[in-house]
């Protein structure tokens, strides 16, 4: 008889402490603005991140066309020694 009362109340009290978690008063906060020059300073970083993004993909290209000319070598070889 314990063991129901004691699954009895933690069917009750484990959802009423989720529930009052969740609905808990949340306090709201505000993005500081932002002036001309933080502005600028992050259109700068974003142009820099992108140059930099252009660049890993012009040298994976060059890495995939390498590789792609290697095999090609290869298989030239080998039909030619065959």
């Amino acid at each position: 008889m314990k063991r129901k009362w004691i699954i009895l109340a933690m069917l009750l009290i484990v959802p009423a402490m989720l529930f009052s978690v969740s609905c808990a008063k949340k306090a709201v906060t505000t993005q500081p603005t932002t002036d001309a020059a933080d502005e600028a300073a992050r259109q700068a970083e974003l142009a820099r991140q992108r140059a930099l993004e252009e660049e890993r993909l012009a040298a994976e290209r060059a890495a995939a066309e390498a590789e792609a000319m290697a095999r090609e070598l290869a298989a030239a070889k080998e039909r030619f020694f065959k």
